[in-house]
């Protein structure tokens, strides 16, 4: 009877012991996604479609808009043991431009009308991102790049003689990036990197709901020159569901 009561008491402890080295295997062995913060900031270039015959002052206009600034934050996370990773991404590229005493003839009125006209323009970028990184713990050099599919979003407000008409128009954007990245840490990088963009609308829509079909598509190609910040961080791929076991140690035996 006693000896039954030590072997017990041994096999409780033995699966007490067991289970906690099993706690520890779980947090010490699980897998490890990379995850990556950006923050950005740079100058886009858009396609001009100007014609060439184009009056002087329309060419410098639209120059205007096609040079803006861009502003994004992203989030990517990559796959344990993998240079492929999934995200999500935020993007702005935004300019402006204006004509003073610009004279416009009204048809088949003839009525002309004087006054400044002038464009405020953003694009608004919301994407997923499909990235690839080069993952040599020993360069502090890291190459990455993505190809990301997703909305786009294009408004203008446009003035002229003082009357404000917003447009907008939703439409699909593809695009690209690849930068390279100086590591300070294991946790800190910063870069400097180039982004295209691939879109297009064929029609504007006015705020009060009517829409304008355009004569010719309105190209938003763009090419980005962009300097910024990243965030590296881990997390646990598996963190709610530990499957990580040892083998199961049999308690001691007593004859």
């Amino acid at each position: 009877m006693k000896t039954l009561l030590i072997v017990a008491l041994l096999t409780c402890f033995a699966a007490a012991q067991n289970s906690e080295e099993t706690e520890s295997v779980d947090t010490e062995n699980l897998p490890k996604r990379h995850n990556r913060l950006t923050f950005e900031f740079g100058f886009g270039n858009m396609k001009d479609d100007t014609k060439s015959d184009a009056q002087q002052w329309a060419k410098d206009y639209n120059e205007k808009l096609c040079n803006g600034k861009t502003l994004s934050a992203s989030w990517m996370s990559y796959w344990p043991s993998s240079p492929f990773g999934m995200g999500l991404l935020v993007s702005k590229y935004w300019a402006s431009a204006s004509q003073n005493n610009l004279s416009i003839t009204l048809q088949p009125s003839g009525q002309t009308i004087t006054g400044t006209m002038s464009d405020d323009i953003s694009i608004i970028f919301l994407g997923i991102p499909l990235g690839l990184r080069s993952s040599s713990k020993e360069s502090s050099i890291e190459i990455s790049g993505d190809v990301r599919i997703g909305g786009l979003f294009y408004f203008d407000d446009f003035a002229f003689a003082n009357v404000t008409t917003q447009l907008s128009s939703p439409t699909l954007g593809l695009g690209g990036s690849l930068s390279a990245e100086l590591k300070v840490n294991k946790n800190f990088g910063i870069f400097a990197g180039v982004t295209g963009t691939y879109a297009s609308v064929s029609s504007l829509y006015v705020k009060d709901g009517d829409k304008e079909e355009l004569d010719e598509p309105l190209s938003l190609n763009r090419l980005d020159i962009n300097l910024g910040i990243r965030i590296h961080f881990e997390t646990d791929a598996n963190s709610s569901n530990n499957n990580y076991e040892r083998p199961y140690t049999p308690p001691p035996s007593f004859r």
